[in-house]
């Protein structure tokens, strides 16, 4: 098994992804996502740059001022990850019904998909109903992982590594999040997609860091949510995993 080629092949899938948002067929499905990560996305700059000197402020002794140099950094690290999974997780619930439509007008399109999946036609309302109360699920199997992972931090000496294994569930549940778009119109389960995840771990990691990495660049993290839906559902497509 050649783990490097499989992360690569997953690391290209977001860039690849990109061609397709702009095609005319896929526009109405996009702009809609995108305007709300903009939405989103402001509102949280404007919320950390209002707070941000007040967090900071204060916040060492005067004996232990010469830390500044070294405790604003981490500060501004912790503000980026708060802003990423804050925007992230806000975007992708509003978006989700049309995130599922996405995912959907682009499997239809594939000969190989199931005839079930290709004729499938819903509302906009039945999408919203079972893609927001999906990304509710989600939602609360990732904050206690991030309670999870707080935890983990508090400890003496495996907090030492908390920043890779910070790093590592940002690519899993990257891939986690978007590849839930296809493979629920598969049927697949949550647990199922876990499952897969594991199956296929290298190639599922590589989607999820690259799709991590867009999410954190400037003005490309505008489209990082419609992208992220495009990308993991052609990586459906394209591996077919199991069930």
């Amino acid at each position: 098994m050649n783990l490097l080629g499989d992360f690569l092949i997953g690391f290209s899938y977001p860039w690849r992804a990109l061609r397709i948002l702009p095609k005319r067929r896929y526009r109405h499905l996009t702009w809609v996502p995108i305007l709300i990560t903009a939405a989103v996305l402001s509102s949280t700059l404007f919320f950390i740059a209002v707070n941000f000197a007040e967090w900071t402020e204060g916040i060492l002794p005067w004996w232990l001022a010469w830390l500044e140099w070294l405790l604003l950094p981490l500060l501004i690290l912790t503000t980026v990850i708060i802003y990423y999974f804050t925007f992230v997780q806000i975007a992708n619930l509003i978006a989700s019904p049309f995130n599922a439509r996405l995912c959907r007008a682009l499997m239809k399109e594939d000969a190989e998909a199931p005839l079930a999946i290709r004729t499938r036609e819903q509302s906009l309302l039945a999408d919203s109903v079972g893609a927001i109360s999906r990304e509710m699920i989600k939602l609360l199997i990732y904050l206690s992982c991030i309670i999870g992972l707080g935890i983990l931090f508090l400890l003496p000496i495996i907090g030492i590594l908390f920043s890779p294994i910070l790093l590592y569930f940002y690519a899993y549940w990257a891939a986690f999040e978007y590849l839930d778009y296809p493979m629920s119109e598969a049927g697949i389960s949550l647990k199922g997609i876990r499952r897969n995840i594991r199956a296929q771990h290298s190639l599922m990691l590589g989607f999820g860091t690259a799709q991590t990495l867009l999410t954190l660049i400037p003005f490309l993290n505008l489209i990082a949510v419609p992208t992220g839906a495009a990308a993991a559902t052609r990586l459906y497509l394209d591996q077919r995993p199991v069930r």
